[in-house]
């Protein structure tokens, strides 16, 4: 038997409460087996109680049974809206089958205009016959009784339930009742009463979490939503389900998308729906109230002494306004503050400008009398347009103290933007704003230390203000502003050098430091940068401030086409001692060693950052650790280091952080996903021109490559070659742009232009001169060249590449050659270079790489291979480490001392290889290690094949002895 009209109810999918729904159908699923129980659903107002209790009462009314449902209020009313549905209430219907026996007893409390005895005072008679009620009921199926609101419940009512409650043994009876649990009320003590002595089933509403709010929202608009869609519904809504229901009702009418572009719709929709619901309710509310309200909001307290005296009101008529208010559920049973910040806005919003700026005054007054905190203070002062006495300024900073001390920068900057409207240029309250605002917003925050340099005269306070402001630069895209004032701060405490006499030295090298660094951001200071690096001679006391500038002087002789031995004793000079605070310059130290063709050096020095790096930047600098770490395993053919570029990328992924974007870019071309490189290239919006600039280009451009669209690949290697050199970078590393552009250039019969590009960079490849630069000049000048020539100098420079430890690039060197050996119709030699390539590029782990050398061996009329495993591939990234210091003849504890591992860590690595290799001693290792590799046909010292004259002069591939 139903309960007669249902209350509509949303969808519990799309409120976000499936939950609390399944645990109301587990509970009446067990009463009708016989066991009778009790749910207490709890929960603040608006949370969703009635809600909730709709749709349960919807679902067990499909079941079969009776189901009963009233709210709390006096006893007559609640027992007549429970019994209603059963047509009780009527005169007549008293001699009904359910009224009969002791039941008859219930029916003078049902009739219109009878009136339930009071608790106290009601008789035995007259709770039997509701209870032998309950039970004729019972006796024709499950039997729910819904209350909400039960503490409002006249305690008679609740007195029948606990009644019931304690004899219905072995009946399918379902009790569920629904309340705030801070909310007063006649009911509160039988409430509690029941919940003592029954075991039942505890439903506690709390907020919507976002994820409930992304599940409802994906039900009412039909898309799983983007997480910004579902943070701006959490906050419109509180996590309330019926103003969520309300909001996601109108945005689903007015077309709304739950994406990025649809969450700044949802925010302006929302705010305006939810603030006319609010104003609805407002409206029904007496003057009296929506005054003491708004009274309340500017105090943030309910205090009725307080409030009267803002609003100067007699106390007793503000108490009275409060109670309407806690009964409209606009103010909480407990606590001081109007629930809803839509509401706070309306209410403030019905008041005339000037009559709210007199109350905002008046009210700061008496809190700040009354000794209020200072927060609660500035809450007022920050609204009111003018500050007319001293004690404002004071209490506006101390109360953005007190804001900084609980972690909340959003009030601080208020108080402080509000202090330097009425101060303008405060360079104190300036410097404390930017401080707070370097890491929720750094654009202003650079701002705000610019005005205030500008307003310092005193050099010893400006060239702190001017680091700081460098630093932030690098974050904002404003290094070129920044480079001057670095200059200017350089120049000036040269010229001051008493002035600071203590720290001058030490405040030079911070600046020198940061001039380098901050110059190599932009193109524009690139130039200069370069021509400031060469007048700096380099000095090496192992203070942190040298060794930050000599990993800068490092770097920048690798840019300015130095050699490399001149750049790795820079970069090892900066390595050198224990880590400093900030390991950025170490990281950039490590890449100088690793463009110097000392890789194993580069990783020996990442280990030690990655594992030891503490401080305020440490997520930062072990992002960055990681990323180069993978680029230089992979350099060297290392697949296993590619955890460390899925686990940087992960720390990334919510930064706007270019380097680590670029190497995972990389690392998704070499394994075959150039559409996926490319989208991720796309999110980088301020590359570091020198460092980040040409490698996020050179990825670019073997991601087309990887596309067929070798007129795009050179068209951004080009780029890259000509902003190097308007920038003053005449260099054969970092990028080695002009490898696959000299290349291209043959490939598309532009050979002159291929012949001039490696001409131009001939003097800068020599001038560097480790072999895997002096290699990929060989092979490209090879390819340039064409004939036998170019073939013998593409032998020799594949050659240099197999004896260096730049495996990757040997890979590029051999599928480049082969390519342009396709192209030039020589298909003999063309396979062998392109088999190399397949073989190399399994071992690295490049499979994008892989694949494209595999087309062009079939384009050659060669045939593809599965490359063999072994045990060469089981070593670690650690192991390999261990490994070449063995070969190279190193103890254990040289072995320890190098890698910066302890002596049982290298005893340990060492054990794990001759387990892997079968073997029992460092001989039998060395000697296992050297046939591995000799075993991968084309890789690693001697590998490079031979020029014959009957190759090139087109034999047959079997007749020089190779194999189909």
């Amino acid at each position: 038997m139903g309960s007669g009209t249902v209350h509509p109810g949303s969808d519990l999918s799309f409120l976000g409460r499936s939950s609390e729904l399944a645990a109301l159908r587990r509970a009446a699923a067990a009463t009708r087996t016989g066991k009778p129980d009790v749910v207490f659903v709890s929960g603040v107002a608006g949370i969703g109680k009635t809600s909730l209790l709709n749709r349960a009462r919807e679902e067990l009314e499909g079941h079969g049974g009776t189901v009963l449902f009233a709210t709390g209020g006096s006893s007559d009313e609640t027992l007549r809206e429970l019994f209603a549905p059963l047509g009780l209430t009527a005169p007549e219907e008293a001699r009904r089958p359910l009224l009969s026996g002791a039941a008859r007893g219930a029916a003078p409390t049902l009739l219109p205009g009878s009136e339930a005895a009071p608790a106290e005072g009601v008789s035995y008679s007259i709770l039997h016959g509701w209870y032998r009620l309950a039970l004729n009921l019972l006796a024709q199926g499950p039997l729910t009784l819904m209350l909400d609101d039960a503490h409002r419940c006249d305690p008679l009512v609740l007195r029948w339930v606990d009644f019931l409650l304690r004899r219905a043994d072995d009946h399918a009876l379902l009790v569920v009742l629904a309340d705030e649990p801070d909310a007063a009320g006649p009911g509160r003590e039988l409430l509690a009463t029941i919940t003592g002595h029954t075991a039942g089933t505890m439903i506690e509403l709390t907020p919507l979490s976002d994820a409930e709010v992304g599940d409802s929202a994906a039900a009412a608009l039909g898309a799983g939503p983007e997480a910004a869609f579902v943070q701006i519904c959490s906050k419109l809504s509180g996590g309330n389900p019926l103003s969520l229901h309300t909001l996601l009702k109108a945005l689903r009418e007015q077309g709304v998308r739950p994406d990025e572009p649809g969450a700044r719709q949802a925010a302006e929709i929302g705010e305006r729906v939810l603030r006319d619901s609010i104003r609805a309710r407002l409206a029904r509310l007496p003057e009296s109230a929506l005054k003491v309200a708004a009274g309340i909001v500017l105090l943030d307290t309910a205090e009725p002494r307080m409030v009267a005296a803002l609003l100067e009101l007699p106390a007793p008529a503000v108490v009275a306004a409060i109670d309407v208010l806690r009964r409209h559920r606009l103010l909480p049973s407990v606590g001081s503050g109007i629930v809803r910040e839509q509401a706070q806005k309306a209410l403030l919003g019905q008041l005339p400008r000037g009559e709210l700026d007199a109350l905002r005054l008046r009210g700061a007054l008496l809190l700040h009398d009354n000794g209020r905190p200072p927060e609660k203070v500035a809450r007022l002062l920050a609204e009111l347009p003018e500050l007319s006495e001293p004690w404002m300024y004071n209490t506006l900073r101390e109360a953005a103290a007190d804001a900084r001390r609980r972690d909340d920068p959003e009030a601080a900057t208020r108080f402080l933007n509000r202090y330097l409207r009425a101060v303008p240029g405060h360079q104190e309250t300036l410097v404390e704003l930017a401080t707070i605002l370097e890491e929720i917003d750094p654009e202003t925050a650079f701002f705000n230390f610019f005005q205030a340099i500008r307003r310092t005269d005193d050099l010893r306070a400006r060239v702190p203000l001017v680091i700081r402001l460098s630093l932030l630069s690098l974050r904002v895209g404003r290094s070129v502003l920044a480079f001057r004032l670095l200059a200017d701060v350089l120049e000036a405490l040269g010229a001051n050098a008493g002035v600071v006499p203590d720290a001058a030295s030490d405040l030079r090298l911070q600046v020198r430091t940061l001039l380098l660094a901050v110059g190599m951001h932009s193109q524009r200071t690139a130039r200069e940068a370069l021509r400031r690096a060469r007048t700096i001679e380099a000095r090496s006391n192992g203070t942190p401030s040298e060794r930050m500038l000599l990993s800068l002087l490092g770097s920048t002789a690798v840019l300015d086409g130095g050699h490399w031995e001149q750049a790795a004793k820079l970069a090892r000079a900066a390595l050198s001692g224990t880590l400093v605070v900030h390991a950025g310059p170490l990281i950039i130290a490590a890449q100088t060693l690793n463009y110097a063709g000392l890789p194993a050096e580069a990783l020996a020095a990442l280990d030690p950052i990655v594992e030891g790096i503490e401080g305020p930047d440490a997520r930062w600098t072990l992002c960055h650790a990681l990323a180069v770490r993978s680029w230089v395993a992979a350099g060297m053919g290392r697949p296993v280091e590619a955890a460390d570029i899925e686990t940087a990328m992960r720390m990334a992924r919510h930064e706007d952080w270019a380097l680590p974007r670029i190497m995972f870019a990389s690392h998704l071309v070499n394994r075959g996903e150039p559409a996926r490189a490319e989208a991720l290239l796309d999110e980088i919006r301020q590359p570091n021109f020198a460092w980040e600039y040409p490698q996020m280009l050179m990825v670019r451009a073997w991601a087309r490559l990887q596309l067929d669209d070798f007129g795009g690949a050179l068209s951004i290697l080009q780029q890259c070659g000509h902003s190097l050199a308007e920038a003053g970078i005449n260099c054969a590393v970092p990028a080695s742009w002009w490898f696959e552009a000299t290349a291209l250039l043959t490939g598309l019969d532009r050979r002159s232009e291929a012949l001039a590009l490696i001409d131009a960079q001939e003097e800068a490849i020599v001038r560097w001169g480790t072999p895997e630069v002096v290699g990929l000049g060989l092979a490209a000048r090879g390819v340039a060249t064409g004939g036998r020539a170019g073939l013998e100098l593409m032998a020799e420079g594949v050659e240099r590449l197999a004896a260096s430890p730049a495996r990757h690039s040997q890979l590029r060197a051999e599928l480049v050659v082969g390519h342009a050996l396709v192209l030039a119709g020589n298909d003999v030699e063309a396979r062998k270079y392109l088999r190399r390539a397949t073989d190399l590029a399994a071992r690295c782990g490049c499979q994008g790489v892989g694949a494209l050398a595999k087309k062009w061996l079939v384009a050659a009329g060669g045939r593809t291979r599965k490359p063999g495993g072994g045990p060469f591939d089981l070593f670690t990234a650690a192991e390999w480490r261990v490994i070449e210091q063995a070969v190279a003849g190193a103890t254990n504890r040289e072995i320890a001392a190098a890698l910066f591992v302890t002596l049982r860590t290298v005893e340990t690595h060492l054990s794990n290889v001759y387990r892997k290799v079968g073997v029992s001693s460092r001989a039998e290792m060395i000697a296992a290690v050297s046939e591995l590799s000799e075993a991968k046909e084309g890789i690693g010292p001697g590998a490079a094949p031979t020029v014959s004259a009957e190759t090139f002069e087109g034999e047959g591939e079997l007749g020089h002895g190779g194999q189909q």
